[in-house]
């Protein structure tokens, strides 16, 4: 499964959109879930279907991925 990201760009005197094809990784249908779009440093965006929040310890963006500017991961909580 994929998901088609549109994304409003506003460059002071236009607007264009840019789309992103990204996979979609399995998930478990029998629980609740959340669908989370993640805009990463580098130009990427990964997206989730998971259970838990974002500053969860088991929530799947990790590492470098999960830094908010360089150098600054997102809080985890226990």
């Amino acid at each position: 499964m994929t998901a088609t990201i549109s994304i409003l760009n506003y460059d002071g005197k236009k607007f264009t959109t840019t789309e992103q094809v990204v996979p979609v990784p399995k998930y478990d249908g029998g629980r609740e879930t959340m669908f989370s779009v993640h805009f990463l440093n580098d130009g990427r965006i990964k997206v989730f279907v998971d259970q838990y929040d974002l500053w969860h310890k088991d929530y799947p963006l990790k590492g470098k991925e999960a830094e908010m500017r360089p150098g600054e991961p997102i809080e985890v909580r226990e």
